[in-house]
């Protein structure tokens, strides 16, 4: 039985975030939301919250920004043909249209070219390359593409065909040899924002060639460049957060008759759109012309001065995108099969999936909901003529187009960057390629990396919940990566009541109420997944705040992200945090006498239980302690006892937090695991602060202990007393014992400690062997330290 699918982890903030509040009045949860995003300098928030379009950066901080401007103006004043030549998806789309439109504005011809998908594939060709200088053209300009066009590139070159590219993907080790290139990714260049999407990378280029009169020309282009920013999910940060900020604004009343008609096709005319709209409406529809149909329609549409044009474009990608849906659904229920039949989850930490006769305009889409289902990095291959062509989606930290570089000898072409990648080989490589992409994760990925991770932003109740918070949120819009939509941990709910809604019943609406407030909560498309939740449960939920209004009436709704039954009989956290304390500082004690030659035990991730067998999971964290009792008591129904240090008697399931010789416990059970939700650098430090003293820790137990004579009692209230952490107590006493300098004994909370016979000779507390050697362990890593290896 899987123990759990999500992790619930809180976004935590650098520093407290009062000062933040009080410099900006606003209220603490929003400091400690914009705290726990990295903006906890006023000014730097001060920019976040209230920035204008005149904090855009200076374009000509972009290296190769000068170079480009001055050719292209070269280019007008000699009459010159100039192309460009874009991408197929949302991002080269808006780009293209984005030049084209600063062209038209200053009534200059220009052309634009997009390689076909299916004959052509993703980026720069070597035959376009060829037509197009054919075609009389002078100055090619790429956007969205082109940093990895070396060849293409020398092409251009040598028959005399001038190339800018601006792009926005990961640069290779070679740099394509042409005119410019402008790429904030560039080792040169010295941009103060990197995360341009490539329709920012064409907005500033417009910046550049327009000077002061852009921010005049700014309303005409700001909407197209934040639907390209959305739809390539791009972090909405710095300067894509500004394009984004005031692009939605202006799509909120457009005047381009294009984004009008596409606004009323898809149905979202007169709301309040956001970057949901965007990426979940909007978007796929211009998507849709790249993929199924031609995506010269979707410039047509953000170009078009035409009014009945506009319309007549809109519904046709409306009509291609219901096309695509269709085919999705179709290539998805097969890769699954495929999947089910042909791939280990267990054992292959990368799915790749091969079919024939699949679109290949689509795999990239299945591509993402393949890593969403099984979260997994995942490459779709369409096999066609001894061909494969697919497209790679990643989930968590890992960089897929690490991995693919990683086997790029076994391609014809890839390129593409951490979250997504697109690549084509020889059909004869896959297999090669399928071992290699695993034994590349199984190198980078743990078990831990394979859980999904859910960010909250804190904890709250039904009183804190207001339309007065709502407007406070609304500060933090636009919403994207790098700023989601704060969601919140909300605890002991009791559910009232549970149905399923929806044509296809596959969205859960729930009304449940706490000791405060009674609330609607849904949950889109999660079908079945919480059909354990019943009327009378008590649950906790993890939810974003929405506004609803029907028929006038407004109220408050939960949006939910994950639930979990509510279990009475958890082991408190807080009841074991002192005796989670005391081990702590015994387990080190113990670790440091021993000495890190002891041999390291190796352990698998704790993942499955068979319940038959008897079972122990060890742990080595506070968090991952407090983990483990939430996360495990929500998921299974069977118990386990927790013990510190040492399992006196063993049961059929235990939990040891600590242990001391460990091989010898094991021995007790059949099977054994390491329980792990935070990652080696977050434990080490973590450890490290509750166990480890200072030199003021040590000083401050002995002379506080030279003062009494004794000190007994609670040990958790004498080191609240002494203003340091439990831990940090235990392991003063625990050092000056080892000194012969205090007698110093523990029994359960409790501890005595008394002044033992001054010593006759001078004594260095600081020479003390366990505390030097703690002072080692404070500078190496966790990995070195601990006893397991997993």
């Amino acid at each position: 039985m899987n123990i759990f699918e999500k992790i619930w982890s809180s976004r935590t903030a650098s520093n407290d975030a009062s000062d933040l509040a009080e410099n900006l009045g606003i209220s603490p949860l929003i400091a400690q939301i914009l705290a726990s995003r990295g903006i906890s300098d006023p000014v730097d928030a001060k920019k976040f919250l209230y920035s204008t379009v005149r904090d855009l950066y200076d374009p000509f901080l972009l290296e190769g920004m000068e170079k480009s401007v001055k050719r292209i103006k070269k280019a007008m004043d000699l009459h010159e043909k100039i192309v460009i030549y874009g991408d197929y998806d949302v991002d080269g789309i808006t780009s293209i249209s984005i030049l084209m439109k600063y062209f038209q504005h200053i009534e200059y011809p220009v052309q634009f070219y997009i390689p076909n998908r299916l004959e052509e594939g993703y980026g720069v060709n070597e035959d376009a390359i060829l037509k197009i200088a054919e075609d009389g053209t002078d100055l090619l300009i790429t956007v969205d593409c082109g940093i990895t066009s070396v060849h293409e590139a020398q092409v251009a070159k040598t028959i005399g065909l001038d190339v800018i590219i601006t792009d926005h993907h990961e640069c290779q080790s070679e740099i394509p040899d042409c005119y410019a290139v402008i790429n904030p990714k560039q080792e040169i260049c010295q941009y103060p924002f990197d995360m341009l999407a490539g329709v920012g990378i064409a907005f500033k280029l417009v910046q550049g060639l327009m000077g002061e009169e852009f921010y005049g020309f700014i309303d005409e282009i700001i909407d197209i460049a934040a639907l390209g920013t959305v739809a390539d999910v791009a972090p909405i940060a710095d300067e894509n957060r500004i394009i984004t900020k005031f692009g939605l604004e202006k799509l909120n009343e457009t005047s381009n008759l294009g984004l009008k008609a596409l606004i009323e096709v898809a149905g979202v005319e007169g709301k309040d759109l956001n970057t949901g709209h965007i990426g979940f409406t909007l978007a796929p529809r211009i998507n849709a012309a790249g993929r199924i149909g031609s995506p010269h329609l979707g410039v047509e549409l953000l170009t078009t001065g035409d009014q009945t044009r506009a319309y007549e474009l809109a519904q046709e990608l409306n009509a291609l995108n219901e096309k695509r849906q269709a085919i999705e659904k179709d290539i998805l229920e097969e890769a699954i099969v495929y999947i089910e039949k042909n791939v280990d989850i267990d054992k292959e930490l990368v799915i790749v999936v091969k079919g024939h006769n699949w679109h290949t305009g689509i795999i990239g889409i299945v591509a993402s909901r393949i890593a969403e289902k099984y979260y997994r990095p995942t490459i779709i291959l369409n096999i066609e003529d001894g061909l494969a062509k697919g497209s790679a989606r990643s989930v968590g930290k890992f960089s897929i187009f690490d991995a693919m570089s990683a086997c790029k000898d076994l391609f014809s072409k890839f390129g593409g960057h951490e979250q997504a990648a697109g690549v084509s080989m020889p059909e004869e490589n896959v297999t090669a390629f399928t071992k290699r992409v695993n034994d590349y994760a199984q190198k980078l990925l743990t078990e831990r990396d394979l859980i999904p991770v859910l960010k909250v932003d804190g904890h709250i109740l039904g009183r804190d919940i207001s339309y007065k918070l709502l407007d406070e949120l609304d500060l933090l819009q636009p919403f994207g990566l790098s700023n989601p939509k704060p969601q919140f941990v909300i605890e002991d709910l009791q559910v009232d009541k549970v149905m399923m809604i929806g044509k296809d019943k596959n969205h859960l609406k729930m009304i449940v109420h706490d000791q405060n407030r009674v609330f609607d909560s849904l949950c889109f498309g999660c079908d079945d997944k919480y059909g354990y939740v019943q009327s009378k449960d008590k649950v906790n939920m993890v939810a974003g705040l929405d506004r609803n209004s029907f028929r006038g009436v407004e109220t408050i709704q939960l949006m939910i992200k994950d639930i979990r039954k509510y279990t009475a009989y958890a082991p408190s956290y807080k009841a074991l945090r002192s005796q989670y304390d005391v081990s702590a500082a015994i387990y080190f004690e113990y670790i440091a006498k021993q000495g890190l030659e002891q041999s390291k035990v190796k352990l698998e991730g704790f993942k499955d239980l068979e319940a038959s067998r008897k079972t122990l999971v060890v742990i080595e964290s506070s968090a991952d302690m407090y983990d483990f009792i939430r996360l495990y008591h929500d998921r299974v129904d069977y118990k386990y006892k927790i013990h510190f240090n040492e399992i006196k008697v063993p049961s059929d399931f235990d939990v040891l937090v600590h242990p001391l010789e460990l091989e010898r416990v094991m021995k007790a059970y059949d099977q054994v695991y390491c329980f792990r939700a935070h990652d080696l650098i977050d434990n080490t430090e973590r450890v490290k602060a509750e166990i480890i003293p200072e030199r003021e820790d040590l000083v401050a137990f002995y002379k506080m202990l030279m003062k009494d004579g004794a000190l007994s009692g609670s040990i958790s209230e004498t080191s609240r007393k002494m203003g340091i952490k439990t831990g940090i107590m235990v392991m003063s006493g625990l050092i000056l014992k080892d000194l012969n300098l205090i007698d110093f004994s523990m029994s359960g909370h409790s501890f005595e400690a008394k002044m033992r016979p001054k010593p006759k000779e001078k004594i260095d507390i600081f020479e003390a062997p366990l505390f030097k050697r703690l002072q080692d362990y404070r500078r190496m890593s966790y990995r070195e330290v601990m006893q397991i290896e997993y």
